[in-house]
């Protein structure tokens, strides 16, 4: 379901790992930027997180859309998106054993759900539709992987491994709450306003949109997280049960 949406967005990421300072951009962006061009796979988890933090202190609060960027992509640097990482989510793009946008989307699941929601929070503001989107989609993978037992720790190991597909469809089931229900629909009404709003007409997500529009029509969050869940393990044409109108297109 994914799949269309977050293919061209770890392009996005592979550029900016690659990607050098701009001399006419601000000091302070520039200084945080090369400081996270200093990061990479080589660091553990706990000097990526020194290392982010020390960007950050550097960027300050960004006033810009090209601060906001950096600030963006800081928290998925910290999290490990890096060659191998990126290379594992388009290796699941083709995985044929499995849902292949389901699989994709377990890659975005975040050790860190403060780190999770401070991402979409800065990449909601940087007007880039494909970060705004990856944003919500990293919230929505995050929120499942917290219901996975022993929680986020135990599905997203320190070393940035990407949870298996087996292992983020476990949590996924573990979903039963109001409250969580309630989490994983507002991602997913952020995902669909963002995406289905304007990007639907160029293909960009004429494989999803469809399905959150029908989802999303609803007037119940708690309704629109379950159809979600529900969706996403049964697939098309699975009628959701906390609303009989609503049939996963």
């Amino acid at each position: 379901m994914f799949k269309r949406i977050l293919t061209p967005i770890l392009l996005v990421v592979t550029a900016f790992a690659l990607s050098a300072c701009e001399e006419d951009e601000a000091s302070a962006i520039a200084a945080a930027q090369a400081c996270l061009n200093e990061m990479n796979s080589t660091l553990s988890k706990t000097q990526l997180a020194t290392k982010a933090a020390e960007c950050r202190t550097l960027l300050g609060t960004p006033i810009s859309a090209k601060g906001f960027t950096v600030l963006c992509s800081s928290f998925y640097l910290e999290e490990g998106f890096f060659g191998s990482k990126i290379l594992e989510a388009f290796n699941r793009i083709d995985d044929t054993s499995n849902d292949s946008s389901f699989s994709l989307m377990s890659v975005f699941a975040f050790n860190s759900e403060s780190n999770a929601t401070s991402a979409n929070n800065a990449c909601q503001q940087t007007g880039v539709k494909t970060l705004q989107v990856f944003g919500d989609v990293t919230v929505a993978a995050t929120t499942i992987g917290k219901a996975f037992p022993g929680g986020l720790d135990a599905l997203v190991p320190d070393d940035g491994t990407p949870p298996s597909t087996a292992d983020f469809e476990a949590a996924l089931d573990q979903i039963d709450t109001a409250e969580e229900f309630e989490a994983l629909a507002s991602s997913v009404i952020s995902l669909s306003n963002n995406l289905c709003s304007s990007e639907k007409d160029n293909g960009f997500g004429e494989d999803v949109c469809p399905t959150l529009e029908t989802i999303t029509a609803s007037s119940d969050s708690a309704t629109i997280g379950n159809c979600m869940q529900q969706c996403m393990k049964n697939g098309k044409g699975h009628q959701c049960t906390a609303d009989t109108s609503i049939t996963c297109p």
